[in-house]
Order: C-alpha cells, then structure tokens, then sequence
C-alpha cells in the first residue's frame, strides 16, 4: 500500500512539474508572439519622401495643389477666423472671432467704432491669407511625421486613413462654433454693457 501512495504521489508530482513547464513554455512563445510584431520597414530616401507627400495630400484634402502653388489663401481672405476654425486651427480662431464678433455686439450702435473693428478685421483676414499656405503646410508636415513616429507598428494604410482623418476640415464644426460662441456672447455682452453703463 505504501508504494502505491508513493507511487500516487511521484505521479502527481511529476504530472504538476509537467503542466508547470508546459504553462512556462505556453507563456514563453506568447512572450515571443508578442516581440514578433515588427515596425513598418524603413524606407529609402525617396520612398519615405513619396509617402510624406501622399499623406501631405490626404490630411490636406482636394485643395492641396493651391496649397502648393498659390501663395495667398482666398478662402482665409473671405472667412477670416471662421476659415482657420475650418481648417482645424482652433485656439486662433475661435478667439479671434470671439474678439471681433464681441466688438461688433459692444458697439453695434457706433458706426465709427464699428468701421474701425471692420478694418481691422480686414487687416486681420489679409495677413491670414498671405501668411497661411505657408504656416498650414509646415503644420501639416509636422503632424504627419508626429503621425509616423507615435505609431511605429501599424501599417501604411492605417498611416494614411490617420493622416486623412486628422486632417479633414469641417464645416459642421464651424456651424457649431459660430452657434455656440454667438449665443453666449449675445447673452453676456449686453450684459457687461448695461454694468459698465450703470456704473459711468
């Protein structure tokens, strides 16, 4: 009876060993299952270069040809802060409309001060357009090698639809912040007018 719980024992202390080194195995190949999974291969010179501009293209969109070529941007001329809340640059643009739209509800019956705000507002819009190709393109460059180096183990393809994505102006957007920044400044403008009336 005696060597049959010894022998009871050595089996199951030997099945125990077994499994124990079988899980060790498992998680070790699951360990190198993980390591298996490469970065995107480098690329050669020209390769890496005819891929930034693919991306420069999609996180563009259908204009990136003016972006290219033309040196003023007629969209920033026309729309001023509402082009660059399009384009995706938000903090210059929802304060400079803020500001301007602000300026206009203060003294929307003074048509002297009111003229001033419009050429400055002008002013404004015309270095925007003169200046934004060139900021834009540089900003879009950066965004989509930020784009490359924070996601070393995707594809080409999940780059590409990141850099269009990232990209993508919206004019849905703009609608909310022009209904959003107008609504509350139409609330608290007159507001800030009555006190500072009262108080002169």
């Amino acid at each position: 009876m005696n060597n049959d719980i010894n022998n009871n024992l050595t089996g199951d202390l030997n099945s125990g060993i077994n499994n124990n080194l079988t899980d060790n195995t498992n998680n070790t190949e699951s360990q190198e299952n993980i390591l298996e999974i490469k970065k995107r291969p480098e690329k050669s010179f020209d390769e890496q270069n005819e891929f930034d501009s693919k991306l420069l293209k999609l996180f563009i969109g259908k204009r990136y040809g003016g972006f290219l070529s033309k040196k003023i941007n007629i969209g920033a001329l026309l729309f001023g802060p509402l082009y660059l809340i399009y384009r995706r640059i938000y903090l210059i643009g929802v304060l400079a409309y803020t500001i301007f739209s602000a300026l206009l509800i203060f003294f929307y019956d003074n048509y002297l001060v009111l003229g001033i705000i419009f050429g400055i507002n002008l002013i404004f819009n015309i270095i925007v357009c003169i200046l934004f190709n060139k900021y834009y393109l540089n900003k879009a460059y950066n965004k989509i090698k930020e784009i490359q180096e924070k996601n070393e183990y995707i594809t080409d393809l999940q780059i590409e639809s990141m850099a269009e994505e990232e990209g993508e102006p919206s004019v849905g957007v703009v609608i909310v912040a022009v209904i959003v920044i107008s609504g509350i400044l139409y609330l608290v403008v007159p507001l800030l007018k009555g006190l500072l009336t009262f108080n002169i």
